[in-house]
Parts: structure tokens; sequence; C-alpha cells
């Protein structure tokens, strides 16, 4: 390694940097004179920048820079983000307050997977596929998300107070603009969805209808179809090599759902319902369906289809992408 009376070493968003590169940089820190300057979004709850501030603080100067210490951050921003996060959500904590995520290790995808997935730069590789997740009136929005492989390739777009029409026209608008066209749209048919699907099936969209309280393709692992479609979305994110919009938005969604364990030992994934009644519970400002998540994670029911094809699917089976 490189050695010197005064030794600097600099590591840029420190959080997202492996263990074994501090490893490697300790051997040379040996000199008297050699200092270590880490600096970065706080990000994971674990990881040899963590630690600098909780277990090894003893070793360390550390300092947090909030956005209310900075002359650089408008008074706007806070208030947008506070209403776009939650107050109280993690999102919130790292971006807005410059402190390190509460994570439980019941969350089903971690703050740190879903921030290093916005700055990654990667290409998109693999065959286009949409979700949509209809909603009709009220609070819930419906969502269409787009990922062509390891990419999320546009932030989720989103529709409020359209009737099934309305919604199956936009869906139908956007598959005509677009250049690289779907393989499928699958589209959770749970409630209104299964007029959208039978709409746009009639206009010749490859659209499959899923219904996720169903039995699992897995079913000695899950509880339902849709614990095994957002467990789907969880690996993607552990490979490592994906990437996502900068939403943020998506980003308080992705990562506020938990799981657990029935007395069977299936895992459960937080329903919509229960998310909405938790989260008006705290000061969070969330108190919604996380209708923009469950588009995205409806992007992995082609994984399904290999085990079983949806009822409404009328088209070649697909590889898994």
């Amino acid at each position: 390694g490189y050695h010197s009376p005064n030794m600097l070493l600099i590591i840029d968003e420190a959080s997202g940097v492996d263990d074994i590169i501090f490893e490697v940089g300790r051997g040379s820190m040996s000199s008297k004179g050699a200092k270590t300057i880490m600096t970065g979004n706080p990000t994971r709850t674990n990881g040899y920048f963590y630690n600098a501030f909780h277990s090894m603080k003893n070793f360390w100067y550390t300092m947090k820079v909030g956005c209310d210490d900075s002359s650089q951050v408008s008074e706007q921003y806070i208030i947008e983000a506070k209403e776009e996060y939650g107050e109280d959500s993690n999102a919130y904590r790292v971006r807005v307050l410059g402190e390190f995520p509460v994570e439980g290790d019941d969350v089903v995808i971690p703050l740190h997977l879903v921030e290093s997935a916005i700055i990654r730069d990667v290409d998109g590789v693999g065959e286009e596929i949409w979700g949509l997740d209809v909603a009709r009136f009220g609070d819930d929005r419906t969502a269409l998300a787009k990922r062509r492989g390891n990419v999320v390739t546009e932030p989720i777009k989103w529709q409020k107070n359209k009737n099934l029409m309305q919604v199956a026209g936009w869906v139908i608008n956007e598959y005509n603009e677009a250049k690289v066209k779907p393989v499928a749209i699958f589209t959770d048919v749970i409630g209104v969805g299964a007029g959208v699907v039978d709409r746009l099936a009639e206009q010749g969209l490859p659209v499959a209808g899923i219904n996720v309280a169903e039995t699992p393709a897995f079913g000695d692992k899950f509880m339902r179809l849709r614990d095994e479609i957002w467990w789907h979305a969880r690996d993607w994110f552990y490979q490592l090599d994906c990437k996502i919009p900068d939403d943020g938005a998506l980003l308080a969604e992705l990562t506020i759902p938990t799981y657990n364990f029935t007395s069977g030992g299936k895992i459960k994934v937080e329903g919509k319902d229960e998310i909405k009644k938790r989260t008006r519970k705290t000061a969070s400002g969330l108190g919604k369906s996380p209708d923009l998540a469950d588009a995205f994670c409806l992007t992995f029911a082609n994984g399904i289809l290999i085990t079983r094809k949806p009822k409404r699917l009328e088209y070649p089976s697909l590889p898994i992408v």
C-alpha cells in the first residue's frame, strides 16, 4: 500500500463503500500523520461508515450536516421533502435530517439498496415489462411502471380519479407512444382492474390479469401471490446491478412495507390497508396506499408465469427477465 508521513485518504459516498475497501485502506494509515476523511449520506445501518458514528466513534471526529444547517438548501425544499417522504420516514431522516435510518430486520426492501439503485449507472438489458396498479376514485392512484430488465426506464406515472375507460385510454396512449413496446402489461385484477384488462385485451395490447390475492406459485414459502411478487422485487435490488429513477415518492413507498411469518412459517408482506393504517398513526404523513411500489412490483409477475399462467394470458409464456 501507499505510505507517507502525511497520508490523506478521502472516501466519498462512504456509506455505500464495501468494508473490504476500508480494510485495505487502513494499511496506509500506519504513520503518525495519516488521516482518513469519510463523507456521504447515512443510508445504511451497518458497515464501516455506520460504525464510525457508533461502535467506533471514540476513534473518529464525527459531524452531521442536515438541510437546516446548510445555506445551500432552500426552505421550500425541506417543506416539499416533508410532504413527499413523510417527516418520520427513513427517506426524510437520511435526505433532510442527515440521520441514519431506523430500520428493523423486518423491512422488505432496505433503504440503502434503493438509494444505491438510484445513483448506480447501468444500462437496461432485457425485455420491456409494464406493471399497472388500478384504482378508480378516492385517495388511491392508478400507477404505471415500466421496467426493462435491470432498469426502471422512467419515473412511475400515475393518474387519480379516472374511470376505467379513461384509465384504459391512458395506457393505450402510453403503449402507442412507446418506442420500445412491452412484451407484457401485468395488471392487478382485484377490484376494478379486471375491467381495464378486458378493454386493453380487446384493443390487442399484451395485457395479463394478475390476482395478487391468489395462492403463490411456491405455496410453501409465501402466504399470497403479492408476497411472492414483492420478494422477487427484493431479490432484484439485492443483485446490486439495477437502477431506478430518483423518485422520492417511490423510494418512500418501496422502503416502508414490513413482513412477518404466519404460524405456518409462510412469509406475509404488509398489505396496503395495513400500511395506510400504520402510517396514519404516526406523523409520517404517508397514510396512503403504496400504489407506485405495487405497480413496480407487478413487473416481476413474469417470473410467476413459468410456474402458472394467469387465466387472462393470451400470448406465449414469457422468460424470466
